[in-house]
Parts: structure tokens; C-alpha cells; sequence
């Protein structure tokens, strides 16, 4: 829990709308691109959750071969101001976690210890010589923060070598990113502009 300004918040350090069930998206579909747009109204937004009156957008826009997400919040409260962040979590779909595989580009990176997604102040320096991250599978659930310290390029690929695909994710505009997953048939490889807060 938390209190901003005199309101209590409830529901964990990853916000409220992970949590909603949204209804079937708007499709709009264009020469240029297509879009898939959801909603979420103040109704359906518990003063628990969020105690400010907003409304939600967000936007998938397929573009060519580009993905861009657009989140937007709208106060619509006159008097007082709204405070909100937004944090993308890209997760992709795989035919099994064994049957990934995450190439980290050559170089030197540091990995920041988060238990319980707090920092720990500890970290662990590695390498890659260009080919399969070093994490196993069954720790993935745990969250690897990383920063690369002193690397060739920033683009990270991700590998399905069951369904022969592969996505590769441009990580060059973020000092982090993190990978993850809760071991259902997805990873997120996500980019970072900081780090969590330290358990102290």
C-alpha cells in the first residue's frame, strides 16, 4: 500500500492495470497502418487502484514491420493534478521456454540483484561472446536487471528454434533492460530507464 496525498493505493508495486479485464478493442485500419485501441473509463477505475478521476488509452499501431505502443492518460480532473508512469513489459510468445533462446550481443554486462523486485546492492559482472544468454530456464521467474557495460551493438534477439522465428528487440536508447518471464510460454525482454528501489 501506499498514500498519495492523504489517498490510500492498494494492489502492489506494478500498478492496476495488469490487473483489468478491457473490452474488445476498437480496430481501425488505415492505408498506413492498422490499430487495436482499448479502453478504460474512470468507472472502471477503483478509487483504491488510482484515486485521481482519469481514462486510459492504449494503442497497438502495426506499421510496415514496426510495433509502437502509445499509452495515454487523460485527468479529467480540473483542480488537482494527476501523477502517473507508464512501464512497457514487451513479452513474446515462444512454443516452450527450453525451446528459447535469448543472444545477448558481445560484450560486458552487469546484473543487478533484485529478490522480491528490491534491490539487494549486490551485482554480478558477466560476458557474451555473442551467443546464448547464461541464465537457466527455471530462473527466469527471478528477473535478470542488466546494464550493458561495454558492448559491440544493443540489439537482442530472441530465438524460438522449435517455430524457427526470431524477434529482435532495438535496446540502444535504454541504460537497461530485463528479462523475465513466470515460465508460461513467453519472455519479456524489456527496456529500462532505472532501477528499482533499494530494500532498505
Amino acid at each position: 500500500r501506499t498514500v498519495y496525498e492523504g489517498d490510500e493505493i492498494r494492489g502492489g508495486n506494478h500498478s492496476f492495470i495488469r490487473t483489468k479485464v478491457f473490452a474488445t478493442p476498437e480496430i481501425l485500419i488505415s492505408e498506413a497502418n492498422a490499430t487495436l485501441r482499448y479502453r478504460l473509463s474512470p468507472e472502471a477505475i477503483e478509487k483504491k487502484e488510482y484515486p485521481r478521476r482519469v481514462a486510459f488509452q492504449l494503442d497497438y499501431v502495426l506499421s510496415g514491420e514496426d510495433l509502437s505502443v502509445v499509452f495515454s492518460f487523460a485527468n479529467q480532473e480540473q483542480t488537482r493534478p494527476a501523477h502517473v508512469s507508464f512501464g512497457l513489459h514487451p513479452g513474446f510468445r515462444v512454443s516452450s521456454i527450453d525451446d528459447a533462446r535469448i543472444i545477448l550481443p558481445r560484450g560486458n554486462y552487469r546484473r543487478y540483484l533484485a529478490p522480491g523486485n528490491f534491490l539487494s546492492g549486490e551485482t554480478v559482472d558477466f560476458s557474451s561472446a555473442g551467443d546464448s544468454f547464461p541464465g537457466k530456464p527455471f530462473e527466469l521467474p527471478d528477473s535478470f536487471l542488466i546494464q550493458p557495460v561495454d558492448v559491440d551493438e544493443y540489439v537482442v534477439k530472441l530465438q524460438d528454434l522449435k517455430e524457427r522465428r526470431e524477434v529482435q528487440i532495438d535496446l540502444s536508447e535504454a541504460p537497461f533492460f530485463t528479462i523475465w518471464s513466470d515460465l508460461n510460454p513467453f519472455i519479456c525482454i524489456e527496456p529500462c530507464w532505472g532501477l528499482p528501489d533499494h530494500k532498505e
